[in-house]
């Protein structure tokens, strides 16, 4: 018996960025609209964070540690259903020479799997955080 059915969304919070917007029913937005993959995202230009690049409200490219935007990763991941999670962190495998840092592996660069498999993902603007977690990311 699987943990998690296949059809089922997966939310990954990092909890190092407190936040108290965002998007309040993602299922919502996957079955309504599609989306593979919703990260809410703040403005930034601070190297402790990753990053998304956005074209016409989609991602078209994330990475770990490197501004290339203004978009900055909130630490949250929600991903439309286990499968498309799958696809993704395989994806970053199979990539790992240009997506890891320091030789690590991380769950932002993952959402260049689901931009590579085909589907569409947003990265909302919130506007009210608080990153905590900043002492953690000195790489």
């Amino acid at each position: 018996m699987a943990m998690v059915s296949p059809d089922e969304p997966i939310i990954i919070d990092l909890a190092d960025i407190l936040f108290s917007e965002g998007p309040q029913h993602p299922r919502a937005l996957f079955e309504s609209d599609g989306y593979g993959a919703i990260v809410p995202s703040f403005s930034s230009d601070e190297s402790c964070f990753s990053y998304l690049k956005i074209t016409a409200g989609l991602v078209i490219e994330a990475r770990e540690k490197q501004v290339i935007s203004s978009h900055a990763s909130a630490g949250v991941y929600m991903f439309a259903t286990s499968g498309i999670f799958l696809t993704a962190a395989a994806h970053s495998i199979a990539h790992r020479d240009s997506l890891a840092v320091n030789n690590n592996l991380f769950i932002c660069p993952m959402i260049n799997g689901v931009i590579a498999a085909g589907h569409t993902v947003i990265a909302p603007n919130i506007t009210d955080y608080h990153p905590i977690g900043k002492i953690f990311h000195s790489l």
